[in-house]
């Protein structure tokens, strides 16, 4: 969008070739989004995607997702909106939504503060609300062409609200967590990238309730246009919500890898 200030946007269109998934997990992976250096003024993404089966499995989902930038200087604003929709044999099995706002302030090249608010919901995870607001501290400990590591520490207030006909667990809860990550990039070739992020959130009044997030990725750029992401993550929830008598308990731990082929254009 020449004069307008706006990079050019992209419309991606993933095709899934592979997807094993088990429940959404309920620490996102805000580090993917993340443009180190974005232009100055605005810039934006749009994300479009729709996954589908038949025979055996009659399935189909649509997803969305906008991001936007703004930079001046050593002041950054990012957002983040994403909208997901599926249907099996004409039933609705998912339905999610996700929002994340962020300013950053860069006070060296390297060190950087932080503050965001974030608000989702997943229906078929029981999810009703998830809204946070937080901040903290990122400090990049190394960056050459190859390699990237960066480090993060900060703290939240979080409310989390379930749908109380299958959660046994306390309709609201309000609680305050650690939040520290780790990021690292490795150029392994000039159209291949490897990157790995984990996150550790413990709760800050009682430290053995815990959530830890790791997600490795492999990005290869097959032209200019196409690319092959490879993906896996896995979630670990030490206290996961409590059901109700004749739901089936839900796990620690959730594990999820995806492939696919994006299109931008």
């Amino acid at each position: 969008m020449e004069g307008s200030g706006w990079r050019r946007c992209r419309l991606t269109v993933a095709v899934m070739l592979v997807s094993v998934c088990l429940p959404a997990q309920a620490i996102v992976n805000i580090e993917r989004l993340r443009i180190e250096e974005p232009e100055q003024g605005w810039s934006g993404t749009l994300r479009w995607g729709i996954d589908g089966d038949r025979g055996n499995t009659d399935q189909l989902s649509f997803s969305t997702a906008l991001s936007a930038y703004w930079r001046r200087d050593r002041h950054q604003v990012m957002g983040f909106f994403s909208r997901e929709f599926g249907r099996s044999r004409d039933v609705k099995n998912k339905d999610r939504t996700f929002f994340h706002g962020r300013y950053i302030r860069k006070q060296t090249a390297r060190w950087s503060w932080e503050g965001y608010v974030q608000r989702q919901s997943d229906q078929f995870r029981r999810l009703e609300q998830r809204s946070l607001i937080g901040g903290g501290g990122r400090f990049q400990i190394t960056r050459t062409d190859q390699t990237a590591q960066t480090v993060g520490v900060g703290v939240f207030r979080s409310r989390e609200a379930y749908d109380q006909t299958v959660v046994a667990s306390q309709q609201k809860e309000i609680a305050w967590r650690l939040s520290t990550y780790w990021v690292f990039r490795w150029q392994l070739a000039e159209h291949l990238t490897l990157a790995n992020t984990l996150y550790l959130q413990p709760k800050v009044d009682r430290t053995g309730d815990v959530r830890l997030a790791e997600q490795l990725s492999l990005v290869a750029e097959l032209t200019e246009h196409l690319e092959l992401n490879l993906t896996l993550d896995a979630l670990y929830d030490s206290d996961p919500p409590r059901l109700v008598a004749g739901q089936t308990a839900l796990e620690k731990a959730d594990v999820s890898y995806k492939t696919r082929l994006a299109y931008h254009f």
